[in-house]
């Protein structure tokens, strides 16, 4: 059950080239669904099933109150897996508390933090990646010095790191407005004149800069590590990084650059000012060392396939609470405005 309808119909796995021909997605997806292939499993979005009954798990990796409706319905409720990894800045859900109140709905959730972990309903697994090593070839002497690529966001969450980066953003803008440019989606050109708009690919923008600001959604927070930082290691670019507390245990600390290490953005700036290109470039190679390791195999679409079949080896009785089973009918007719909505809704009561 993917995040969105723009999903189905395999397109999670499959992609169509210029001529319309169908071609798998260079994405960890994919691997995924290769992997249970081979072990002789089927493994679609749900669209693909006219019978759901037929399915033996439903990965959820958004929480979708109809969809639970509907496999309460059909006697599935025993059979998701919750596989949501957005960090409780973003799903408030996705934390020890939350957890405990998603336990009354699924009788498996899979999380990225290991000190969540209690191996009977929360089990971990890394977000997954897939690896593309573009280093590019402009010289160090014609890359700008920094620049950033996200989206411009917000969040209550005390830990959260949006408002953060933009205070980076903002400082490099009035101090260094020659050397720092920045991109992304959700961001005002009046507000910010070194916003330089969208970009069609990340590698080969981040090709034209020495450093890159690459801060995680949140921060304090142990084992969350998406694509940002991987996203710099593989286009040869020095993340400046801020977010997982524990990142060192996932990438040497001689491939990136720790943000919270500087008192202030001054000194921050000072430091990337004075890196010549021998500094510039021992960071560059202990990023292909590193990614030449089996760190590659500890994220990718196989391991994902991995951890479904170890959490499936522990299999339960369960069943959703009355109570809960009202609250998910409530969320339903809630959650719905449309007419078409509100039919589909009836239907599945």
């Amino acid at each position: 059950i993917p995040w969105g309808d723009i999903d189905l119909n395999d397109a999670l796995f499959y992609t169509k080239d210029e001529k319309n021909n169908i071609i798998p997605r260079k994405s960890p997806m994919y691997d995924m669904q290769q992997v249970f292939i081979k072990n002789g499993d089927e493994f679609h979005t749900v669209d693909w099933y006219t019978d759901l009954k037929e399915v033996d798990y439903f990965l959820m990796f958004e929480l979708k109150w109809e969809w639970l409706q509907t496999l309460i319905k059909i006697g599935k409720e025993d059979k998701v897996i919750y596989c949501n990894s957005e960090p409780p800045v973003v799903t408030d859900l996705n934390c020890p508390k939350g957890y405990r109140f998603l336990a009354h709905f699924f009788p498996y959730i899979l999380t990225w933090n290991s000190e969540w972990v209690d191996n009977q309903t929360i089990f971990r697994r890394n977000i997954p990646y897939y690896f593309s090593v573009e280093m590019g070839d402009v010289a160090f002497e014609k890359r700008k010095l920094l620049t950033g690529i996200s989206g411009n966001k917000s969040s209550k969450h005390p830990s959260e790191l949006y408002s953060e980066r933009e205070r980076v953003y903002k400082f490099f803008e009035e101090k260094y407005p020659n050397d720092f440019e920045f991109y992304g989606t959700g961001w005002n050109k009046k507000e910010h004149p070194n916003y330089l708009g969208k970009v069609d690919s990340k590698s080969k923008t981040f090709h034209n800069y020495r450093f890159a600001i690459c801060f995680e959604n949140m921060k304090d927070i142990s084992d969350y590590v998406t694509e940002k930082i991987w996203d710099c290691l593989g286009s040869g670019i020095v993340p400046i990084y801020a977010g997982a507390k524990n990142i060192s245990d996932y990438i040497p600390q001689e491939c990136y650059i720790d943000y919270f290490q500087f008192a202030n953005c001054d000194e921050l700036a000072k430091y990337i000012l004075n890196i010549d290109k021998d500094e510039y470039q021992k960071y560059l190679e202990a990023a292909k060392k590193h990614l030449a390791t089996n760190i590659r195999e500890k994220f990718s679409g196989e391991e994902y396939a991995d951890c479904i079949y170890d959490v499936v080896k522990h299999e339960k009785n369960f069943s959703i609470p009355l109570l809960y089973k009202y609250y998910v009918s409530f969320k339903c007719i809630k959650n719905d405005v449309s007419k078409k909505g509100k039919s589909f809704v009836k239907s599945i009561i």
